[in-house]
């Protein structure tokens, strides 16, 4: 759930139209490498149900985790029986199969455990933000990593600005998943108390913020303000707040959130800078700071409310243990969906016209002209 990166030379840039059937995103969880992804939310969702290991509350957090994937390389995958594979794999082991290894606390994970004065220490991750963004970030993340950058990306190892073909629309998008955000946090409680309107609170806070911070930060790097980094600053300040937005103090919740949104201008930075083509920031967005940042703010058990390293460093095993099992498991499986299906990556003809042609015979786009 993010949007295309911004360009910190936008300003030295001259604006062109992407050719017919560009592969540009048109919303931050768009998924224009193949409209199988609809599909996938249905398989998936079929899986959360059938498998019963998480209620029907759960199974929208499923469709989530597969979704970063499918963020982070949908511009350059090869679609069909592949992309299914990787929805059900991401599915069963995201949300199902790990949250078996869930404690009835949240999301906390029983065995990384940590004592503080007698009492054992869980992992605290409220609204699953460690079992269901990152995860699904570090899988797509190992996914880019073997598909390799977009033709056109990298010149002379400098990255190029390739921004989605509609601002608009992503800002909407943002504005949905935002609106769906109060749903999805607040949904956690499982139970309409006074619970509720409090994390509804926490996680605004923590979104606005996001957003506030990635606009100055954006303008400090670049020059100018960047509706793309504002887009991806909303978005990683909710990320931020969501593993632990029942027990954050509101003053907290908008630090986390102000911190988020300055760590995803200089994320999506490093990453460009090592190499790696996340198209639309989806690693940075996702991350790893809103786990931490529990063992920081939360109100009984963090740092700065003076209740020690304990919780801190059990969530960090967490966020250690979460980022090598999903990246080893999401490895494997793509390398196995690579020899199986011939490939995860279309050809460069592919790519040049836009997978909705070579995927499924159709322009998304059928008001831009090719300029072959």
């Amino acid at each position: 759930m993010s949007v295309g990166r911004g360009d910190p030379n936008a300003k030295n840039r001259t604006r062109t139209l992407v050719v017919k059937g560009g592969s540009g995103s048109v919303g931050p969880d768009a998924d224009p490498g193949s409209a199988l992804g609809g599909l996938g939310l249905v398989v998936v969702l079929v899986a959360a149900i059938v498998e019963d290991a998480v209620g029907i509350d759960r199974s929208g957090l499923v469709q989530q985790g597969a979704g970063e994937v499918q963020a982070a390389v949908g511009m350059v995958h090869r679609g069909g029986g592949g992309q299914l594979a990787l929805h059900l794999v991401v599915a069963d082991a995201a949300v199902l199969k790990t949250g078996h290894g869930l404690s009835l606390e949240g999301w906390g994970w029983y065995p990384l455990r940590g004592v503080e004065k007698g009492a054992l220490l869980r992992r605290i991750d409220f609204a699953g933000s460690t079992v269901v963004p990152s995860f699904g970030t570090w899988a797509g993340l190992m996914g880019a990593i073997l598909l390799g950058p977009r033709i056109g990306n990298f010149v002379d190892g400098t990255p190029q600005a390739m921004p989605g073909h509609n601002q608009a629309i992503a800002t909407l998008g943002c504005l949905i998943l935002w609106l769906g955000w109060i749903g999805f946090n607040p949904g956690s409680v499982l139970a309409m108390n006074e619970q509720v309107p409090y994390i509804a609170v926490t996680t605004t806070l923590g979104g606005a913020a996001g957003g506030i911070a990635a606009t100055l930060f954006s303008q400090f790097t670049g020059g100018k303000p960047d509706l793309s980094m504002t887009i991806n600053g909303i978005l990683a300040g909710l990320v931020g707040v969501t593993a632990g937005c029942d027990g954050y103090s509101m003053p907290a919740a908008w630090v986390i959130g102000f911190i988020a949104g300055i760590l995803v201008v200089y994320s999506v930075a490093l990453i460009d800078k090592i190499g790696i083509d996340d198209p639309v920031g989806a690693w940075s967005v996702h991350g790893i700071w809103g786990t931490l940042a529990v063992g920081l703010f939360n109100m009984d058990k963090g740092l700065f409310t003076g209740h020690g390293f304990g919780q801190l460093g059990v969530q960090f095993v967490g966020v250690l243990a979460f980022a090598i099992f999903s990246a080893v498991t999401s490895w494997i499986v793509w390398s196995v969906i690579g020899t199986i299906f011939g490939g995860i990556r279309v050809t460069p003809a592919e790519e040049f016209e836009g997978l909705d042609i070579g995927e499924h015979g159709m322009e998304a786009y059928p008001e831009f002209a090719s300029t072959k």
